[in-house]
């Protein structure tokens, strides 16, 4: 009864939306933080939140990420990053065969690989590190497998990011960067039975668009020609793109003191 618990987190909270009625709840925590984003807030009260309780503040992490943006401006290798989030499975129950397999039909397409090699591009690539299944390092000169203490770095300096419902695609909306978000299982009838209801429901908003989103792909094909339109465009954002990213409300700064004055001023 003497204390505060406020939840900083680590990435922002909007597809894995049941959170905010279990890691993320009102029940846990007095308060919670979240960029002053309309889109992101309205998700936090719509599950229980009150906006006095609310702390519109962006991630702290996020002025290192500037600070270290403004003192290497010119990065010479360009590179993309491949990185997806967990899958919360049934027990007894497995992950997504094409989780797995379209996963690796992505690194291993000839057409990508070719593409990467003529414009001396590198792909980092990552698994969640809940998920017990690796690759040999190296084994493609254009790919290379990256350890968990480098996502930060990876995401500051990549010109691309391909992921799926994972939080790291605000990291990079905010840097005005562009983001392909690839769900490999959403085709995949086995999800409904294999994983827990609420993954489910992410992944099937995401595809019948109840969870409107952009750049949105579920085939290997289509993410292949995505990643190729940016790479001979010299990784420009789209102006729809742009638009998109606008809605979001995500250029707050000195997210670190805001939330040290914030802290300071409470009674």
């Amino acid at each position: 009864e003497y204390l505060t618990y406020i939840m900083v987190g680590h990435g922002v909270s909007f597809f894995k939306r049941y959170l905010y009625k279990s890691y993320l709840s009102y029940k846990r925590y007095n308060k919670i933080t979240a960029p002053p984003s309309k889109k992101i807030i309205d998700i936090a009260k719509k599950y229980g939140w009150n906006e006095e309780n609310i702390i519109k503040v962006g991630r702290p992490k996020w002025d290192l990420y500037d600070e270290y943006e403004k003192n290497n401006k010119n990065k010479a290798e360009k590179s993309i990053f491949l990185m997806f989030t967990w899958r919360n499975i049934q027990k007894g129950k497995n992950i997504s065969r094409d989780y797995l397999n379209k996963t690796m039909q992505l690194l291993k397409n000839k057409k990508l690989i070719n593409s990467l090699k003529k414009n001396k591009i590198i792909l980092y690539f990552l698994f969640h590190h809940m998920i017990d299944f690796h690759i040999t390092k190296n084994t493609i000169s254009t790919i290379k497998l990256v350890h968990q203490s480098e996502i930060s770095e990876h995401l500051i300096n990549s010109d691309l990011v391909i992921t799926d419902f994972s939080s790291i695609i605000f990291e990079i909306m905010r840097r005005r960067k562009p983001f392909i978000m690839f769900i490999p299982d959403a085709n995949d009838p086995s999800i409904k039975d294999n994983y827990i209801p609420d993954y489910f429901d992410v992944i099937n908003g995401l595809k019948n668009n109840s969870i409107p989103f952009e750049n949105k792909y579920f085939e290997v094909d289509e993410v292949v020609d995505k990643i190729i339109y940016y790479i001979e465009n010299n990784f420009e954002l789209e102006d729809s793109l742009k638009e998109f990213y606008d809605s979001f409300e995500l250029n707050s700064t000195n997210n670190t003191q805001k939330l040290v004055k914030y802290l300071l001023d409470l009674k």
